[in-house]
């Protein structure tokens, strides 16, 4: 067996409800599972970057100056992308593609990484 046959049979023992689960399902039941589903993709998504991180030279795990939209940020913090933007004020890696309050954020890798790796144990 292949790492990639292993990694599929460890992906199929993970069980989620067939999508047809949603068929005539209300709309806060709807926004609950999309709200949950939301949180495991960032979830696996931080799981990738760290994975990716952990197996890349330091040199080559970040490239300086990239900006990250907000999506891959937010997976790799862990936390949902509503989440990322109520405390970008708060993280000193956002930035505004343009200025002023309408501009659209921005999180710069290299500083979102080195952010990290202080407050990892």
């Amino acid at each position: 067996m292949t790492h990639g046959d292993a990694s599929q049979a460890e992906a199929r023992d993970i069980v989620l409800p067939p999508v047809e689960a949603l068929d005539g399902q209300s709309p806060e039941v709807l926004i609950a599972v999309a709200t949950r589903a939301a949180a495991l993709q960032a979830a696996a998504m931080a799981q990738l970057a760290l994975a990716r991180t952990a197996s890349t030279p330091p040199a080559a795990a970040v490239s300086a100056g990239r900006a990250l939209p907000a999506e891959e940020a937010a997976a790799r913090l862990g936390i949902s992308v509503p989440t990322l933007y109520r405390r970008a004020k708060s993280y000193p890696f956002a930035r505004r593609s343009t200025p002023g309050p309408r501009g659209a954020l921005r999180f710069d890798e290299a500083h979102l990484e080195r952010w990290l790796a202080q407050r990892r144990p």
